[in-house]
């Protein structure tokens, strides 16, 4: 039997990275969906305070964090474990090293497994600082709100499958194989927004338009990308051989001390989110139905500063010794690193050096969603959440098909996400708000309980409500535009 033993920042530490995501947050779905959702649900889509029932918000701050892939998990875990090993002297073993059936015995002992099969792989880490911000919704049913914050979040949703476990370890030396174009993008930035919305009243209820218009500053960006289709032959000792027809990577060099870490701006941009809601009165202070539509982070950041882009292009087959490498031990080596991968795949250290600067588009995607309310207080919706390639090289979201029943009133509202991760992942969450204070995942099982843990979700937020409601301030509610005749009531 053949095993590792790890120590606090060994495996369990990296695995808690990973899994607690390194930059974008999931869609936190329940603190985005409501009537009550204000800045947070304006980021989702710039019309969604048309429908508000709030004349006004102030948001104190937040924060998700969200991480996923389907490469690898753990097993019989969750969250809570490998953050309460962290200080420990922790026991990590691999699956395919132990018998089958084994269970290794031990206080404090994880088992990481891999997916089986030869599909391509993902891996994904969110995460999402919300500073301050405001909503303020109009008697004449314009919306404006400002909001504050730093997002980051990156990974790939190309992992070539010849490099699942399985296929790769089971590839025979000697034996060359395909390997897809891939690519991936990380990404850490500031962000101002600037809401407007405004409706038309139609003979049913109102159609909504917003934006979103956004100042980026970036402040850290990684990079890498293959456009071409290469052969790729393992060798003995960690090395391999394989034709780079043209491998494109590069990263900002501003924070790779890790004893001394401070954010600084290496480029800056703009970003654009466009919305669309369609409502249908209801009876009571709820609409009976939204239809909402939105394209979100249509923008990109031009890294300028400490910006290090690298080609690497070979007409003929070269050799990479990955024994070569062994000096690394943490990012404060990534520039020696590429020299290193320069060196053999160019036999100059210095030629894979390709200017100063690059550009990072963001996670741009389009919505759809479905809202129906069954009363004032009881709501089901339905989203869907599809990313949109935009630009040669960006960070990508997951893709998420989800149904959410809720129960919302001013002061407490409860929902239970259903998602549908990348169209194949079914995961359950559940999300509270308590007056000012929000607390919620759309991945629960990974916060809670046993599972075979591949990812995480989280977030929490406090905001400051404004409940007066329209009617109240001289606005008729929508039964009372109905009696009025402003819009025609049919009887059956």
């Amino acid at each position: 039997m053949k095993f590792r033993e790890m120590k606090k920042w060994g495996v369990i530490g990296f695995l808690c990275l990973i899994l607690a995501g390194t930059g974008f947050g999931q869609n936190q779905l329940g603190m985005r969906l409501s009537n009550y959702s204000g800045v947070a649900g304006m980021q989702l889509n710039p019309a969604h305070n048309i429908a508000s029932r709030q004349t006004w918000e102030a948001q104190l701050g937040g924060v998700s964090l969200f991480g996923d892939n389907n490469y690898f998990f753990v097993e019989n875990t969750s969250l809570l474990d490998l953050w309460r090993a962290r200080n420990l002297d922790a026991s990590l073993y691999e699956r395919p090293d132990l018998s089958p059936g084994e269970v290794p015995v031990g206080e404090k002992v994880f088992v990481v497994d891999y997916q089986e099969g030869s599909r391509k792989r993902y891996g994904t880490g969110n995460l999402n600082i919300m500073g301050p911000g405001f909503m303020i919704k109009r008697d004449d049913g314009q919306t404006f709100g400002l909001y504050t914050g730093v997002r980051g979040g990156g990974g790939s949703h190309q992992v070539p499958k010849g490099f699942s476990y399985f296929p790769y370890f089971g590839q025979k030396f000697y034996d060359s194989f395909d390997v897809e174009p891939f690519a991936g993008a990380i990404m850490l930035w500031g962000e101002v927004g600037f809401n407007y919305g405004f409706s038309i009243e139609t003979n049913v209820g109102r159609i909504g338009l917003g934006l979103n218009a956004k100042i980026l500053a970036g402040m850290e960006g990684f990079y890498f990308k293959s456009e071409e289709q290469v052969d790729f032959t393992k060798l003995p000792d960690l090395q391999f051989t394989s034709n780079i027809a043209q491998l494109r990577f590069g990263y900002t060099s501003s924070n790779l001390d890790p004893y001394n870490l401070s954010p600084k701006f290496n480029g800056y941009g703009l970003g654009l989110d466009l919305g669309f809601t369609y409502i249908v009165d209801g009876y009571d202070e709820a609409p009976k139905w939204q239809f909402g539509a939105s394209i979100l982070d249509i923008g990109s950041v031009n890294f300028r500063q400490n910006a290090n882009p690298q080609i690497v292009s070979a007409d003929s087959l070269i050799l990479i010794d990955g024994g070569a490498y062994d000096f690394f031990t943490g990012i404060e080596d990534i520039p020696a690193v590429v020299k290193k991968f320069s060196e053999q795949a160019l036999a100059d250290s210095l030629l894979s050096s390709a200017g100063s600067q690059y550009r990072i588009w963001t996670p741009t995607a389009l919505t759809l969603s479905a809202d129906y309310s069954f009363n004032d207080f009881f709501f089901v919706n339905a989203i869907l959440v599809q990313r949109v390639p935009v630009g040669d090289l960006a960070v990508t979201r997951d893709n998420i098909l989800a149904i959410t029943p809720r129960f919302e009133h001013k002061w407490f509202e409860f929902s239970l996400p259903v998602v549908l991760l990348e169209y194949n992942q079914v995961q359950v969450g559940v999300a509270a708000r308590v007056g000012v204070i929000t607390i919620g995942s759309d991945n629960i099982a990974s916060l809670m309980g046993k599972s075979n843990l591949s990812g995480m979700d989280f977030y929490f937020g406090v905001k400051v409500p404004g409940f007066q409601a329209a009617s109240e301030r001289g606005v008729p509610s929508t039964s009372k535009r109905r009696k009025r005749g402003k819009v025609k009531c049919y009887s059956f």
